[in-house]
């Protein structure tokens, strides 16, 4: 029996990374594609010589339990930190 080609993933936003962790979780292979560099979609931030720039949401709220654990997992792993703004 061969293994069968991974599940193609187009954006790596919040929605394709969260589509692609549950399906890895579930035994499948995943493989991600996004147009941009690196992930994080409309959440994602741009660095020019006035510093970092937050082109879309500057933040979320996690309020279903699901998503609090997931963002949980996130923050142990460094990919995400509470925002504490300076205005």
């Amino acid at each position: 029996m061969t293994a069968s080609p991974p599940i193609a993933i187009i954006g790596a936003g919040i929605a394709g990374l969260s589509a692609a962790q549950s399906l890895q979780s579930a035994g499948y292979a995943v493989q991600l594609f996004d147009k941009s560099r690196g992930s994080g979609g409309r959440m994602s931030s741009k660095r020019s010589d006035a510093g970092s720039l937050d082109l879309g949401a500057q933040y979320f709220t996690a309020r279903d339990r699901r998503f609090v654990e997931a963002v949980q997992q996130w923050q142990a792993r460094g990919w995400v930190s509470e925002w504490t703004p300076s205005l």
